[in-house]
C-alpha cells in the first residue's frame, strides 16, 4: 500500500511538472502610446516602483535596484529593473508579470512574497502597460548583489505562511465604479 501511494505521488508529481511548460515565452513588445502613458503614470505613482528598486526611496528614482529591505529571512536587495543585461533584459513579459503578481524569477525562483504583497490583483492590463513602460526606460547596468537563502532558513521560516499565487487573466475594473475601482 505505502509502495502505491508513494507511486502514484511519483507520477502525479512528475505529470504535473512535465505539463507545466513549453519552453520560452517570447517577449512581448508593448508599443500603444496610451498603455505606455499608463504604465508611466502606475511606475511613477501609484506602483511607487523607485520606492524600492531606486536608489534612493522615491516613486520616480531611477530603477537600478540595490535598496536594502527586509523580508522574514532578512536583508534584501531589490533588483534592477532596467531594460539593461543586468536588469530585465532577458525576462520575458510573462516573465516579469509573474515576479510582481506571484513573486516568482526566472527559473521558477521564488523571489521575496512580501515585496509585491500589494500588487498580486493587479489587473493584466495594468501590469502590461508597466512593463511596456519598463522596457522603455533608460538601459542601466547595474549588477544587484543577490543573496542566497539556506535551506534550514527556507523551511524553517515562515513555515506556517502561505504562498498565494494568481493563475490566469485578471480584468480590469470600470473606472465608473467607484466603489469596486477605489478597492481596487
Amino acid at each position: 500500500m505505502m509502495l502505491m501511494r508513494t507511486l502514484l505521488t511519483f507520477f502525479f508529481f512528475f505529470a504535473l511538472t512535465a505539463c507545466s511548460g513549453s519552453g520560452p515565452e517570447p517577449r512581448q513588445k508593448i508599443s500603444n502610446p496610451d498603455v505606455l502613458s499608463r504604465g508611466a503614470r502606475l511606475v511613477n505613482g501609484l506602483a511607487a516602483c523607485g520606492t524600492c528598486h531606486g536608489k534612493i526611496s522615491s516613486p520616480d528614482s531611477p530603477l537600478t535596484g540595490g535598496r536594502a529591505s527586509n523580508d522574514i529571512y532578512g536583508e534584501v536587495n531589490a533588483p534592477n529593473i532596467t531594460p539593461a543585461k543586468t536588469g530585465l533584459a532577458s525576462w520575458s513579459t510573462n516573465e516579469v508579470m509573474r515576479a510582481v503578481r506571484n513573486s516568482v524569477g526566472k527559473g521558477g525562483t521564488e523571489l521575496s512574497q512580501s515585496m509585491h504583497s500589494g500588487y498580486l490583483w493587479m489587473s493584466d492590463d495594468d501590469l502590461l502597460a508597466i512593463v511596456g513602460y519598463l522596457r522603455t526606460v533608460q538601459p542601466v547596468e547595474n549588477e544587484v548583489e543577490r543573496r542566497s537563502v539556506g535551506f534550514f532558513s527556507r523551511n524553517t521560516s515562515g513555515i506556517f505562511q502561505s504562498r498565494k499565487k494568481v493563475a490566469g487573466y485578471v480584468p480590469s475594473i470600470n473606472p465608473n465604479e467607484r466603489i469596486s475601482y477605489g478597492r481596487y
